[in-house]
């Protein structure tokens, strides 16, 4: 995320991406927001999506709204995400034995309790709802020493 300063650091941070990747390339790529400085100039999206081009023509992405997209329509229109209660801006998805949440910072009509309690609400159910037996939650030790 934060590739929004300098498109050409960020073209190049793609490039080794993908030259590190290359031996096992990954089965997507999560970018965690704040794409453009300003959501609403599409010229900078049009920056981006040229300095991303290796990476998005070779992976899929999961992209997450940042507060530099502004909830603006450019973002809107160009990324589809999973379909959920809140629209695109937060939802969540399973990949294999992994359950991904994603929820948006940015708030809508200067509203923040409004927005923060739908998505908390979103990430209660979504995760009750999470199948335990697919996604089984590890603790820290378990990652070190298995």
């Amino acid at each position: 995320g934060d590739s929004r300063d300098d498109m050409n650091v960020w073209r190049s941070i793609q490039q080794r991406a993908m030259a590190v990747m290359a031996p096992a390339t990954p089965d997507f790529e999560i970018f965690t927001g704040d794409a453009v400085l300003l959501g609403a100039v599409q010229s900078g999206w049009n920056a981006w999506f040229d300095a991303s081009r290796e990476t998005l023509a070779n992976l899929p992405w999961i992209m997450v709204h940042g507060n530099h997209e502004a909830l603006s329509v450019n973002y809107l229109a160009q990324f589809a995400q999973p379909a959920m209660p809140g629209g695109e801006l937060y939802f969540s998805l399973n990949y294999g034995p992994v359950h991904i949440l994603v929820l948006n910072d940015s708030t809508m009509g200067g509203i923040p309790d409004l927005v923060m309690s739908a998505q908390v609400d979103f990430m209660q159910r979504d995760l009750m709802a999470v199948d335990r037996a697919r996604a089984r939650a590890r603790t820290s030790l378990e990652w070190i020493d298995p």
